[in-house]
């Protein structure tokens, strides 16, 4: 039978993620798991080698509140939340191993034709844990 001992949700916060963070939520509780919540700032390709501007703190500021509300909602610790700048697909895999995680609750985007975006089937081909993909808006 398979355990979880630590689920990361990767979340975009946007209005319509929280059914997103509400399967995690289960997941984790079914399994008797920890659960970490992770947000990826996106900066423009030809940004991502540079240093950090005003606005990405700004960026930086504004998801740490929204993690602080989900974080709250959910009752997931301060020190499970994390906001990074970043490559989606490389920061949620890096974050992924830094913590040693089970497994990766990832959403589909929901502006996309295909069954899967970008992010979500790079995880899902990269990541050395369980995937688990939630159809929706992410």
């Amino acid at each position: 039978m398979l355990t979880y001992k630590h689920v990361l949700l990767a979340t975009s916060l946007s209005p319509n993620s929280y059914p997103l963070a509400v399967h995690a939520i289960r997941l984790a509780q079914d399994f008797g798991a920890r659960l970490s919540l992770l947000h990826v700032i996106e900066r423009p390709l030809s940004q991502n080698n540079t240093e950090i501007t005003a606005n990405d703190m700004k960026r930086m500021k504004a998801a740490r509140e929204q993690l602080l509300k989900l974080g709250k909602e959910l009752i997931v610790p301060e020190f499970d939340q994390r906001a990074v700048i970043g490559d989606a697909k490389t920061s949620i895999l890096s974050v992924a191993n830094d913590l040693s995680i089970d497994l990766i609750v990832i959403g589909q985007n929901e502006h996309t034709e295909s069954s899967v975006g970008s992010t979500a089937l790079a995880v899902l081909k990269k990541a050395v844990c369980d995937v688990i993909t939630i159809r929706g808006n992410p």
